[in-house]
């Protein structure tokens, strides 16, 4: 309203040039120059100059500012902001050892913290390590000297000896060695009992057929 004329206020974006003079007669709007902004419709002028991310301040520009909203502020990695706003950045939650970073900090949201679980660890203090698996000794052919803890890994030892396919155990060469002296000496035993009985037959009929 000016001086009793009802004038239609500029959208967001835009600015008030110049006032309606009549009520016949719009208000004069202009678009936000750059580096500047409106978000509501209203009658103001000029627009708003946009929040600057200063990186002195471990601040950096998390959305660009537009015609029609203000630039976002983040803080830099390591840093949280303190308002919704970001006007001031301090130093984000540490997660110590034994526990893994299961949400970075971003914007007024701090750093989350979980204990490691069963078969994980985290030996390091600090503001993005999540917990990382224990090393499988036998993945890598090796023996587990330690197992790991949710603060150390494990602590592998000497190479895995495979055995050869050919190697059996002991108790098995032996097995198979007497089977094969039994093997042969039962057909050792046939085969002189063979003999005999051919050499009798051979003898027999020498006797019947002394002229052969």
């Amino acid at each position: 309203m000016l001086n009793d004329l009802l004038c239609f206020v500029c959208i967001s974006g835009t600015y008030k040039e110049k006032d309606c003079p009549t009520t016949s007669t719009p208000t004069e709007c202009k678009p936000c120059e750059k580096g500047s902004f409106m978000a509501t419709t209203n009658n103001m002028s000029p627009c708003l100059s946009c929040k600057t991310c200063n990186s002195a301040h471990k601040k950096k520009t998390w959305r660009e500012c537009t015609a029609q909203k203000d630039t976002i502020c983040e803080c830099v990695s390591g840093y949280v902001c303190s308002d919704s706003d970001c006007n001031h950045c301090r130093i984000a939650k540490l997660c110590p050892a034994g526990q893994g970073v299961t949400a970075k900090a971003f914007l007024t949201n701090d750093t989350v913290c979980s204990p490691c679980g069963a078969g994980s660890f985290s030996n390091v203090t600090d503001h993005v390590s999540a917990c990382k698996p224990h090393t499988r000794c036998e993945d890598i052919g090796r023996q587990r000297q330690t197992p790991g803890t949710t603060t150390t890994d494990a602590v592998c030892g000497e190479f895995i000896t495979k055995e050869c396919s050919w190697m059996l155990p002991a108790g098995l060469w032996i097995g198979l060695v007497l089977t094969s002296v039994l093997v042969f000496a039962l057909a050792l035993f046939y085969w002189k009992r063979k003999k005999r009985r051919f050499n009798r037959e051979v003898n027999l009929s020498r006797l019947r057929f002394p002229w052969t």
